[in-house]
């Protein structure tokens, strides 16, 4: 596919998704990416392959993104709680062993990103 060398775009605001990836042997000296198409890569008694999928394209700015809907993909495990902050304008505190949002922070940071033309920043 050529979501390996080709990011997925995002529209309305949306940002660009993520490409994909072959990797044999990640992080480590001896690490091979591969082409989004091989059939001739020999894997070696021993070696990792991680295979990382394409993410789509996003739909609207992500600071228009429900808090409620944020705090939950940090529960599920999809998104930090400083990737909720930097990528959706959520800001989330520690409470009883798991997360709840300032609602005047993220009001306030959101407010803040929208004046200074930064509703869309990068989710990286």
């Amino acid at each position: 596919t050529d979501k390996h060398s080709v990011a997925p775009v995002g529209i309305s605001g949306g940002k660009d998704g993520m490409t994909g990836a072959c990797v044999v042997n990640p992080g480590a000296k001896n690490e091979t990416r591969l082409p989004s198409r091989f059939g001739d890569h020999i894997l070696h008694n021993g070696d990792l392959l991680r295979l990382e999928r394409p993410g789509g394209g996003g739909l609207g700015s992500p600071f228009s993104r429900a808090p409620a809907r944020v705090l939950e993909d940090v529960l599920q495990g999809y998104v930090s709680a400083p990737a909720a902050e930097a990528a959706y304008g959520v800001i989330l505190t520690a409470a009883d062993g798991g997360w709840r949002i300032d609602e005047e922070a993220t009001f306030a940071l959101r407010k803040g990103e929208k004046k200074a033309g930064k509703q869309n920043p990068p989710l990286l």
